[in-house]
């Protein structure tokens, strides 16, 4: 499983829930001027606001963007359910680079790919669909059933790409396969298995490059 942009469009779910649909561009701009923005990992951990995260593969979503049939490997593919209990307004931040890790160690963690702030009113209930790419190619994908955690920020290489592709706003699997260059060193078979063309394996080669990161030595061996 894996991911896209970012904007806040809101509508009402069947259970009335705001759904903030992190799939567009441009940022979201819920946040108001000058209001104190928190880490919404660290909202969670202090008890503040209450956070469930689920994969969303199931087999039958229409909204991802690339899906071979063993997999989604980028679309909203992550949903997070934020509650406010408190009498407060409360904006809240997630930054591109941060990890979600799995309770079943079979299947990927997954990565963040943009920053945004959102302001969840007191006593309300939302749904984000935040944008994150796999950052273990060879594990499950992320479905429904699956409970997920906020882990540590990316870094080293990993990060390096995520902070290109959010400035190149460059969310395909191009951008998945730099992620899974840097992650699972993964090779031009496995990826061509998967279903990239060599244009596609020469964009991810540029991604890689101008983030500084290290190209496969079998990604090389046309050039």
């Amino acid at each position: 499983t894996c991911a896209l942009p970012i904007s806040a469009t809101q509508s009402s779910s069947s259970n009335n829930d705001s759904i903030v649909n992190t799939n567009d561009s441009p940022y979201p701009s819920q946040t108001p001027s000058g209001e104190t923005v928190y880490d919404l990992p660290t909202l969670e951990r202090n008890g503040i606001l209450e956070v469930e995260i689920r994969g969303r593969y199931n087999g039958y979503e229409t909204d991802f963007d690339f899906d071979n049939g063993g997999g989604v490997f980028f679309g909203s593919s992550m949903g997070i359910s934020i509650d406010n209990p408190t009498d407060d307004y409360i904006t809240f931040s997630l930054s591109s680079g941060r990890l979600l890790v799995p309770e079943d160690n079979s299947v990927q963690t997954m990565v963040l790919l943009r920053s945004f702030s959102y302001t969840i009113d007191p006593h309300d209930v939302i749904f984000l669909l935040p944008n994150a790419m796999c950052t273990e190619m060879h594990d499950y994908v992320a479905i429904y059933e699956e409970i997920f955690h906020f882990g540590n920020m990316a870094t080293g290489y990993l990060m390096d790409v995520i902070e290109e592709l959010e400035k190149r706003e460059s969310w395909s699997y191009m951008g998945q396969c730099a992620v899974w260059a840097v992650t699972d060193y993964a090779t031009k078979d496995e990826l061509v298995a998967l279903g990239i063309s060599d244009y596609g394996l020469g964009i991810a080669k540029d991604i890689l490059n101008d983030a500084g990161a290290p190209v496969p030595p079998s990604w090389k061996s046309d050039d």
